[in-house]
């Protein structure tokens, strides 16, 4: 009885030898996958810091760009409408001093910046990245609501029926944002 327990349950198919010491199996193949998935996910994670560097000029650029509009549309001399005039230099040199400090905390967001995507580094330190996006985002909104509010009252004081105001004011406001 003692054999037949030690022994295998039943013969092989033929042409198939048993080899319970080493069977085979598919090690290699996981590993391989899963060294492959930790590559992926740490060039993903080092990218996603690059993005949020260069997220920051492109959309300083838009905003400058959208209210170079407005000034050259709006203003086109200062003697027109100067509390506008004002307001439209004040959102383009804010959006231009913000983003440049918000590309500075960006690039010293952690050192050394392998920390960023490495958290099994423990030497070195990292700023709150979250007190980065939301100062970023809070920015963002209210920038983006004076951007809308800003060409509404030059809009709204042309001469023209009301329907046709209302629809200069939602051409411009899909500009913003």
């Amino acid at each position: 009885m003692q054999a037949l327990l030690n022994g295998p349950a039943g013969k092989p198919p033929s042409g198939i030898i048993p080899n319970f010491d080493s069977p085979p199996n598919l090690d290699t193949v996981n590993i391989v996958v899963v060294a492959l998935c930790v590559t992926v996910a740490t060039i993903a994670v080092s990218w996603v810091n690059v993005v949020s560097i260069v997220y920051c000029p492109i959309i300083c650029l838009v905003k400058v760009s959208i209210l170079l509009q407005y000034l050259r549309i709006f203003v086109p001399n200062r003697k027109g409408n100067m509390l506008l005039y004002l307001a439209i230099h004040a959102l383009i040199w804010s959006a231009l001093v913000f983003y440049f400090i918000d590309i500075l905390f960006e690039l010293v967001l952690c050192s050394p910046r392998e920390k960023i995507w490495n958290k099994l580094i423990i030497t070195g330190h990292c700023f709150d990245a979250n007190a980065v996006n939301i100062a970023s985002g809070l920015f963002n909104v209210v920038s983006d609501f004076a951007m809308l509010v800003l060409p509404m009252a030059p809009i709204w004081k042309l001469q023209l029926p009301p329907k046709k105001k209302l629809l200069m004011i939602a051409i411009f406001a899909t500009g913003v944002g």
